[in-house]
């Protein structure tokens, strides 16, 4: 787990932030496995997600 996801699921656990698109996703830069076109695609979802849903 990349240690900004870490840091932004403890915040949810703790209450400090709520549950949004970019936490489900994770971050880009530990996603090893994305190529990026693969990176590109996370962040246009994460994007248009929270365009059509909110940002929760």
């Amino acid at each position: 787990m990349h240690p900004r996801d870490k840091e932004i699921w403890r915040a949810i656990d703790q209450g400090l932030r709520a549950i949004d698109w970019e936490a489900w996703f994770g971050c880009p830069e530990g996603a090893d496995y994305l190529s990026p076109a693969g990176h590109e695609v996370t962040a246009r979802a994460v994007a248009g997600l929270t365009a059509f849903f909110n940002s929760r």
